[in-house]
């Protein structure tokens, strides 16, 4: 319902005037959105965060994100002028490649700093290791695949083919963040996250046999 919504919402604001204004709106919305399905999965629920979890913050986040863009594409211009054009397009691949660990950095910390420290980002990629790569290699088939979709659908210029393909693209972008998520609740130990943190007010002593359990249950996970 969500996916949907946000797909005729975007049709709708080109009708309205201050069009990119409700763009950035609906875009901090739907981003929201997408880091409490990275947020919650990481957290080991494979529940689906309410919707209203995407309605607080939306805009500063929209404007966080814009800000990660302009630094790499201010950094690629950068390398471009000092070192030429083919470190430029070594340095966009990079960083491209390094789209999910910023992401994944910038949801942990939620600092713009963090998230294109290239430091964080090779720490993150090293305590990960392969499975990074396939991470990687997974979220290249799902661009395919979005890319294949949109041709199946049309190349019309009509609303309805345009609504059609932001739900493809935006249904396969919160798969992504889901997965990105999952990547994090696997390697929270070797990442310093703690899934499942106990409330500080939480003061009893469990028994050997819930104890036991809770063990299970982390190696179940």
């Amino acid at each position: 319902v969500f996916i949907i919504g946000m797909a005729i919402l975007n049709i709708v604001i080109v009708f309205l005037p201050f069009t990119i204004i409700w763009f950035l709106i609906l875009l901090g919305i739907f981003m929201k959105y997408c880091f409490s399905c990275l947020e919650k999965t990481a957290k080991g629920s494979l529940v689906p965060p309410n919707i209203t979890s995407a309605y607080e913050g939306g805009i500063v986040l929209a404007l966080k994100l814009i800000a990660i863009l302009l630094i790499i594409g201010v950094s690629t211009i950068g390398v471009q002028l000092w070192l030429g054009s083919a470190m430029a397009t070594f340095f966009g691949v990079l960083a491209l490649g390094c789209c999910p660990a910023i992401i994944i950095n910038f949801s942990l910390s939620e600092s713009v700093i963090d998230a294109v420290n290239p430091l964080k980002i090779l720490y993150l990629i090293t305590a990960v290791g392969l499975p990074y790569g396939l991470l990687l290699a997974i979220i290249s088939i799902m661009l395919g695949s979005v890319s294949f979709i949109n041709e199946l659908i049309s190349n019309e210029a009509s609303y309805v083919s345009l609504g059609l393909q932001i739900t493809v693209s935006n249904y396969y972008t919160i798969v992504v963040f889901h997965l990105m998520g999952y990547m994090l609740f696997q390697y929270q130990g070797q990442l310093g996250f703690i899934a499942r943190r106990e409330e500080a007010s939480f003061k009893s002593t469990r028994n050997v046999l819930e104890r036991s359990l809770a063990n299970i249950e982390i190696h179940v996970k």
